[in-house]
């Protein structure tokens, strides 16, 4: 049996909806709180510290979309956890698509000054200032699936990966899910489907937001229970107002078209993914 299940990315493609669909399997073990952050914010990772952020026994699921993005969190989860005892799954979802859901998750809970052209133009310098730029401004480069699968690949075995699409995840969740525990070598359960993404909404009080987004994130590990998680959620969308999507020229699309028009191919050329669900990239 699968030691570590971990969601490793990509971010808006579907990871909350993976994690809450997963959360009531009896043998998994979940931590507080979805993302745990521990790959990419501990400085001397160590596994033991790692099992004592789960509760229960079972397959623990780590969820943290941003492992995949940050190479070094591959490396650390190999060193830490041995690829042995690791499998991951990485959702992938049209990279125009994910890049305007980043983008619009960011602009409701943090000052963002920029276009997402303007973002687009500024991303190179924005990601790398390193921290939170990076982390929050990288809109187009976490779209770039195929060099991230390249890494991912040369850390951990490509049978101990599995790549679904956020599009036909969301199409039929039931089948997904089979899947994922058929590959975690867990029994399947019987899910209910849900909305992927209910919706981003804009901070009424954005000073709010951020206080309660520092304050959770100095908040020791072990006060991180699940009922405190639920009220800040509950605060969180008391505080958001619906977030007006902005429209994408037709020329900032052809230019995002082209931007990653190699990377799709090495997708499905070296990687062997059928992308006919990305509504920007149809077959050629």
């Amino acid at each position: 049996m699968t030691q570590y299940l971990i969601g490793a990315g990509a971010a808006k493609c579907g990871t909350t909806l993976l994690y809450e669909l997963l959360c009531a399997h009896p043998e998994i073990s979940t931590a507080p709180v979805k993302e745990l952050h521990y790959f990419d914010r501990e400085k001397s990772p160590d596994r033991a510290a790692y099992d004592r952020l789960f509760a229960g026994q079972g397959v623990k699921l780590d969820v943290t979309p941003v492992y995949l993005y940050y190479p070094e969190c591959i490396e650390a989860i190999k060193q830490t956890l041995g690829a042995n005892r690791v499998k991951l799954v990485v959702l992938l979802r049209d990279p125009i698509e994910r890049a305007r859901s980043h983008y619009d998750m960011v602009r409701a809970h943090s000052p963002e000054p920029l276009s997402l052209p303007e973002a687009f133009e500024q991303e190179a310098r924005r990601v790398a200032l390193g921290g939170e730029s990076r982390r929050l401004y990288s809109y187009f480069s976490r779209g770039r699936y195929a060099e991230q699968l390249d890494h991912l690949y040369r850390h951990i075995p490509r049978e101990r990966v599995k790549v679904c699409l956020f599009e036909e995840f969301v199409r039929n969740q039931q089948r997904a899910i089979d899947g994922i525990c058929s590959f975690a070598g867990i029994g399947r359960i019987k899910v209910a489907p849900r909305h992927a993404n209910p919706g981003i909404g804009d901070a009424r009080i954005k000073w709010l937001q951020r206080l309660l987004k520092q304050m959770w994130l100095k908040l020791p590990g072990a006060l991180k229970i699940a009922p405190l998680c639920r009220v800040g959620r509950l605060i969180a969308r008391a505080n958001a107002r619906p977030l007006e999507r902005q429209p994408l020229d037709p020329a900032f699309r052809q230019r995002l078209t082209a931007y990653y028009a190699d990377d799709v191919a090495e997708l499905r050329a070296r990687h062997g993914l059928d992308l006919s669900s990305w509504p920007n990239f149809p077959e050629p």
